[in-house]
């Protein structure tokens, strides 16, 4: 990794790169006005603010998750992210397929990575939850108080309630979020309902009013990418997209677009099919950053 640094002072300031997952420690003096750090060409300027004995950072864990820390020990100000258009920005992408191997809605997401990347090369952090290689618990008797009253009275419980709040940061931390989904029956697979189950909390990413439920998620682009044996898209029949779409809206999220590869189980129809949803996914590429609901997300 290729750091620069400038106007390096004393005092102790520990920052983990929103990009990278190697922990680096600055000396900086309390009275300078800031010092810039450089991440493989990406601008990340750290300004002091005040002499607060606080400092509060955004890191990766070791699988990419984003979690929040905060750093009490600091003889310095608690210091912000400036030059906020050259941070990069969070995508989160879910991918709901059991298919490992031949999964066209995996194959088409990862398409859409790739153009991302064509376009917008070293801008954006990619956040990935497999929900095959790393399954939600479905509810259960003993879990079941998380999504009713909030609790966790047994170890079940509490372990199910910390991975509900690591996905819900995953959503909150992300500036847009792809989900890649086969159609199962007419509607969105079980392990993705399962998923669904854990990021929909009350007091979390939608609170209850005297006019009803409202979100509490701010807006962001949502792409979901669907793929189906037959032709269903927009019929009687398509539960899926419907649900996506009343699921973000109802935590807040309404920027929502679909690309759909349908008829994949014709042979005259698939690759015509799959040619056309990448097209549309070339040109989806820039969704990520047309929106002016997109916000630049640092710690808050």
């Amino acid at each position: 990794m290729m750091l620069q640094k400038k106007k390096i002072k004393s005092c102790c300031i520990n920052v983990m790169l929103l990009t990278s997952s190697i922990f680096i420690s600055y000396n900086v003096n309390a009275g300078s006005p800031g010092f810039e750090l450089y991440n493989n060409g990406v601008k990340i300027a750290v300004r002091l603010i005040n002499n607060h004995c606080e400092s509060r950072v955004g890191l990766w864990s070791k699988k990419g998750t984003r979690t929040m820390h905060t750093t009490k020990n600091l003889h310095t100000s608690e210091f912000e992210l400036l030059s906020k258009k050259n941070v990069r920005r969070n995508l989160l992408i879910v991918n709901a397929s059991p298919n490992l191997e031949n999964s066209n809605s995996r194959a088409l997401s990862h398409h859409f990575v790739r153009q991302l990347e064509s376009h917008y090369p070293s801008q954006h952090a990619l956040i990935y939850r497999d929900l095959e290689k790393e399954p939600i618990p479905y509810i259960r008797s003993n879990t079941l108080e998380v999504i009713t009253s909030g609790i966790t009275t047994t170890t079940e419980s509490k372990s199910l309630m910390d991975l509900s709040d690591i996905l819900i940061r995953e959503v909150e931390h992300s500036d847009a979020i792809v989900i890649a989904t086969p159609m199962h029956n007419f509607t969105i697979p079980a392990p993705l309902k399962s998923y669904f189950d854990l990021v929909l909390r009350a007091g979390k990413t939608f609170r209850y009013t005297s006019n009803g439920p409202v979100g509490m998620l701010a807006d962001r682009p949502m792409l979901l990418i669907s793929t189906s044996g037959g032709c269903y898209y927009e019929t009687e029949s398509d539960f899926l997209t419907p649900y996506m779409k009343r699921v973000f809206n109802f935590i807040g999220i309404n920027n929502f677009t679909s690309v759909v590869a349908e008829g994949l189980a014709t042979g005259d129809k698939m690759e015509t099919s799959l040619a056309n949803a990448r097209e549309k996914l070339e040109k989806q590429a820039k969704f990520f950053y047309k929106s002016d609901k997109i916000k630049d997300r640092v710690v808050e």
